[in-house]
């Protein structure tokens, strides 16, 4: 058979079962088995790539946990940021104000409003807390303290809280003017230790203690956590590879044998032609060594 008719005979056409010709190339294999399809072995080849790429579980559950605790530490700084103007400076304003327990009788003495902002260097509420004071309302009342409390002064300002400002629903500011911006209006409220001027509408004893621990905790306690993470397993990679090196280094040397066949030009085996077989000593070496370096039989005739 002439070499045309070997390329006909191993090269095959299949037809697909709706009867329409589509080529596929065979490859014989040349042991006596049948052809296999090229298409076939290369996606044989991609699956094996595939799976050597992959990698194992251990690294990818690695991977998941460094960047959830990669995520913490963000999330915790960008958390602390945003909570200090809103949660923790008023909480601490407040604890070191230092408000009475308990309630003293309010009256409103005075009322002003202004709309200018030369004026409004403070206002007894304001809804948001940078923005400009375009207008403002001050609030003045007359207070009579609580049993063991000092005198109180002429008249006392009052504020919605300690800082003045906050944000809805919390914080009104046209409700906070109806009901307490009326002279001769009568209410509770809450006298500070610290600056017996200042009153307050509403004070809960241990909720600044709380807002400040949430506030600052919270936020510390992921980033100490995702630090501590990202650290363990950033080391732990270069502990287990120094490990391996000294648990390597500790085990004791395996002797390893050369036979070397070295034969003097001046000797009787040379002059017969039959080379002297010699066992030389055996050579200690790092069992790392001995993995990459094989065993080289060295022949020297002279």
């Amino acid at each position: 058979m002439s070499t045309a008719d070997d390329a006909v005979s191993d090269t095959a056409v299949r037809v697909s079962s709706r009867g329409s010709p589509r080529p596929e190339v065979l490859t014989p294999l040349g042991n006596g088995e049948p052809p296999v399809s090229v298409a076939r072995l290369l996606r044989q080849e991609r699956l094996k790539k595939g799976r050597q790429q992959r990698r194992p579980l251990r690294q990818r559950v690695r991977g998941a946990t460094l960047t959830t605790a990669s995520l913490l530490v963000i999330g915790g700084g960008a958390a602390l940021l945003f909570l200090v103007p809103i949660v923790v400076d008023p909480a601490v304003a407040t604890l070191r104000a230092d408000f009475a327990p308990r309630p003293a009788a309010c009256r409103t003495e005075r009322v002003e409003r202004f709309h200018t902002l030369s004026a409004c260097g403070w206002s007894s509420c304001r809804e948001g807390c940078t923005s400009d004071l375009y207008r403002c309302l001050h609030v003045y009342v007359s207070y009579v303290p609580a049993a063991d409390e000092p005198a109180p002064p002429p008249e006392a300002v009052l504020l919605i809280n300690v800082k003045t400002c906050g944000y809805p629903p919390r914080v009104n500011c046209s409700a906070f003017e109806l009901a307490y911006g009326v002279e001769g209006r009568e209410f509770p409220c809450y006298v500070s230790r610290a600056n017996l001027s200042v009153t307050v509408t509403d004070f809960r004893e241990g909720e600044s203690a709380v807002l400040l621990a949430a506030g600052v905790g919270a936020p510390a306690a992921a980033i100490l956590l995702g630090a501590i993470t990202v650290a363990l397993l950033q080391l732990q990679p270069a502990c287990w590879k120094r490990r391996k090196v000294g648990h390597a280094e500790s085990r004791p040397p395996v002797s390893q044998r050369v036979w070397s066949t070295s034969v003097s030009p001046g000797s009787s085996a040379a002059m017969s032609g039959s080379p002297a077989a010699t066992l030389s000593a055996p050579e200690r070496q790092p069992r790392h060594t001995q993995r990459q370096k094989p065993e080289i039989l060295k022949i020297n005739v002279w």
